[in-house]
């Protein structure tokens, strides 16, 4: 039998739901259904631009873009609502300035939008292996702009800052969770066959717990793919039995890792 066929079905009459917001799943849905799978979608969170009002205050950091000497993107949202902003008061980029993005998707859309080299891990999309970095190693003095959405995680901030840096943070977008019926959820996945779960963020692991946990207890023995060991022991702790870690949110880390569950028959 020829391996390429064996591989590109690897993922027949499996049913995978994806929780990331709506405008995010078209690849991944293309790449389950390119090895014969199907997926359920239910998006979780949902991405809400600030009012102008709001943006204000990353208006301002932005058009000191100048002073800044590594600009860290830490989402597909936040660089392309950044990217825009960016764009705008800055037709032509400062130089020598470093952009480090969460991912390689986040790089992706950065070097398209704006032209210009970004630095990316490729050991993990989460702030851990953003620290890792050698850009971000030796930062004394260096000031640093961090776009991200309202609140989140502070590690990053708060590990440069340890390492002498200067950093601010330009708040781009807000992260709500998006209303469901949790029975009617739970009789929809169950209908539907589910065989998996890819969750791309913490707060996204919660929503799905608090929506179905109490209605779809086979949920938390279903292969649940996470994007970093940080969500993997949150989800540990939330009850899930087979949690898998992709290593990273981008979608060819998360199919990756749906192709070794089932090809290990896990």
């Amino acid at each position: 039998m020829n391996p390429n066929a064996t591989s590109s079905r690897l993922l027949k009459d499996q049913v995978i739901l994806i929780t990331r917001a709506e405008h995010h799943q078209a690849s991944l849905r293309q790449a389950i259904e390119a090895r014969c799978g199907s997926w359920i979608s239910l998006p979780l969170i949902n991405i809400a631009r600030l009012s102008d009002a709001e943006l204000q205050q990353a208006r301002d950091k932005i058009q000191e873009l100048d002073r800044y000497d590594i600009v860290v993107f830490v989402s597909q949202n936040a660089a392309r609502f950044g990217a825009e902003l960016i764009a705008n008061y800055w037709p032509q980029l400062p130089i020598q300035q470093r952009f480090i993005a969460f991912g390689q998707g986040t790089a992706a859309l950065l070097a398209e939008m704006l032209a210009a080299k970004v630095e990316f891990p490729v050991d993990g999309s989460d702030s851990e292996a953003v620290l890792r970095l050698p850009a971000l190693n030796a930062v004394a003095g260096r000031k640093i702009l961090i776009l991200r959405g309202v609140g989140g995680r502070e590690h990053l901030a708060q590990t440069l800052s340890r390492r002498g840096a200067f950093t601010d943070y330009g708040e781009l977008y807000r992260r709500e969770v998006q209303q469901h019926n949790g029975s009617h959820v739970a009789t929809e996945l169950r209908d539907r066959g589910l065989s998996a779960v890819t969750v791309h963020s913490g707060e996204s692991l919660a929503a799905l717990g608090e929506l179905v946990g109490a209605h779809l207890l086979e949920l938390f023995t279903m292969p649940l793919v996470v994007p970093s060991e940080r969500v993997a022991a949150q989800a540990r702790e939330l009850g899930f039995l087979n949690v898998h870690n992709a290593g990273g949110a981008g979608d060819e880390m998360m199919l990756a890792a749906l192709v070794k569950i089932y090809s290990s028959g896990h």
